[in-house]
């Protein structure tokens, strides 16, 4: 998130956030990265294996599963190559 919207929000470095969509909610990390503009949210796809043993290193590391932030059903997927919209998710960001 962009330092200023982190002070706009009274949200603090490392500290846990709650990150809700229309279609679901994850707990983070905070992390500031000035480089973002005002109002865009960049989460790392691609954690959430905590509850996959098979995944020995996912399951090891399990991070948070930004898939739950995803839009479902119609209209949630680019018709033409029937790809999931999984950028410009609409979120709020508040204190966890």
């Amino acid at each position: 998130m962009n330092p200023e919207d982190a002070e706009r929000l009274s949200l603090a470095a490392a500290g846990e956030v709650r990150v809700e969509s229309a279609s679901g909610t994850v707990i983070a990390t905070l992390a500031l990265d000035d480089s973002l503009r005002p109002g865009v949210v960049a989460m790392t796809h691609g954690w959430g294996h905590g509850a996959s043993p098979a995944l020995k290193v996912a399951s090891n590391h399990p991070g948070v599963n930004v898939k739950a932030l995803l839009p479902s059903g119609v209209g949630s997927f680019e018709p033409l190559s029937n790809q999931a919209h999984m950028t410009g998710i609409p979120v709020e960001v508040r204190a966890a």
